[in-house]
């Protein structure tokens, strides 16, 4: 969008000179009419170009200081997560213990709500001793389509309970990409976990999840489209940082995981989305059967 606006600019500059030049050469009325008004509209193309300039320094600005923390709290990780959970295993061991020898059941709903707790606190440790401290993928020759295929039994059940219409569009059965099985589900998983939240509080919610693969660059490209509440701008440029999240009872790390996971298989993820109109976010894998042809396979549910 950048550059289009920049040779936008740029013509109406020459325009502008055009505009100019006969203006001065036949002195006609309508050519400094039209001079003002090349010479405001590149005023305001150039305007609108440098707010949007300004606007995107300030949210890399603010991503490359979160990753300046991150790295730091990374490199304490280790030490800090060991010394919460050891405290951590205890109130969790008492709080089972007191649960099961307590009669009283307003005690025992305190014991349970700290067991509820202890859970929750132990998601977001293991959730950011994953970011800070990866593991190394194990990577394997697989079937996207037939990873797709095989986590439908994970997918419909929750499409169905939120009354979301759920469209499988394969056309990769034959391709192989290299990838470690466990991290590739996760971000699927995530992903269309995310969709299914877009969706809330929709009676025509649709999530469509599509395989394919682009010659020009040797990719296979996964889809995940909804219909649901879309990004703004800014949540699109900052989609994928540590700690940013839409959702108030989220860590803000999930899609941080999820480009961690695909920058590790040499992949990349890319989003388009529009507030109001939807989600597109596309996964691209390097192709290992790019000699292979694609077979179609639609599923609706």
């Amino acid at each position: 969008m950048f550059k289009d606006k920049l040779k936008l600019t740029f013509l109406c500059i020459a325009f502008l000179n055009i505009a100019f030049l006969i203006y001065v050469l036949q002195a006609k009325l309508w050519g400094l009419y039209l001079f003002l008004f090349l010479y405001l509209f590149a005023a305001f193309v150039l305007y609108k170009v440098i707010e949007e300039d300004r606007h995107l320094r300030s949210v890399l600005q603010k991503k490359f200081a979160q990753k300046e923390n991150l790295a730091i709290l990374g490199q304490m990780s280790s030490n800090i997560i060991h010394e919460i959970r050891n405290p951590l295993t205890t109130i969790k061991g008492f709080s089972t213990l007191l649960n099961n020898k307590l009669a009283d059941n307003e005690l025992r709903s305190y014991c349970q709500l700290m067991l509820k707790e202890t859970d929750n606190i132990n998601k977001v440790i293991s959730a950011f001793y994953r970011y800070a401290k990866p593991q190394s993928p194990s990577f394997k020759e697989l079937f996207l389509d037939e990873i797709i295929i095989n986590l439908k039994a994970s997918i419909d059940p929750k499409c169905q309970e939120n009354n979301i219409s759920i469209l499988y569009n394969l056309n990769c059965a034959e391709m192989q990409v290299l990838a470690d099985l466990e991290q590739l589900q996760e971000v699927i998983l995530h992903v269309v976990q995310n969709s299914i939240e877009a969706l809330e509080g929709r009676s025509d919610g649709k999530i469509e999840i599509s395989t394919s693969y682009s010659r020009l660059t040797d990719e296979v490209v996964l889809q995940i489209i909804d219909n649901g509440r879309g990004m703004t701008r800014e949540e699109k440029l900052l989609a994928g940082t540590p700690f940013y999240s839409l959702k108030n009872n989220s860590v803000g790390l999930g899609l941080s995981i999820c480009y961690q996971y695909i920058n590790k298989h040499n992949g990349y993820i890319e989003i388009h989305s529009n507030l109001g109109m939807g989600t597109d976010l596309s996964i691209f894998l390097p192709s290992l059967t790019s000699n292979k042809k694609t077979s179609h396979l639609s599923i609706s549910n």
